[in-house]
Formats: C-alpha cells, structure tokens, sequence
C-alpha cells in the first residue's frame, strides 16, 4: 500500500466512530505497529501491464461506479 501511495492513517477525524476498535486492533495487525490502513482501491490492468481504470479515495464509502469499470474494458 505504501509502494502504490494508497494508505492512509487512521486517527480520530478520520473515523471517529470506530477509532477505539481500529486502534487496538491495528496494533494486533500490523507488523510496524503502525495506525495505518489500505485505501479501498480498484484498479484494471491491461494484458500489456497498462493500468485501463484507477478509482481510490481515503473516503472508504467512495467506491468504483459499475459503470465506469465497464466502459473501461
């Protein structure tokens, strides 16, 4: 995740609601003890190595559009 710049640190104003849960159990998970998480990200890769279709957002409600990932193709 941090190779492709897709992470995101998790602290209180990011999720507010859950950040007592995430926080401990980010500690259990990750290796550098670190408060980081993966932004969901969706990619399509071409046969050549060629990214068609890149769609992430530290928002994790953001999501890819169906139709977007299809007219990629």
């Amino acid at each position: 995740m941090n190779a492709y710049d897709v992470a995101f640190d998790v602290n209180k104003e990011t999720v507010p609601k859950y950040y007592n849960i995430i926080q401990k159990k980010l500690k259990e998970y990750n290796d550098e003890n670190n408060m980081v998480l993966p932004v969901p990200a969706t990619y399509l890769i071409g046969n050549d190595g060629k990214i068609l279709y890149a769609q992430y957002d530290q928002d994790y409600k953001s999501r890819s559009n169906f139709d977007d990932i299809l007219s990629s193709l």
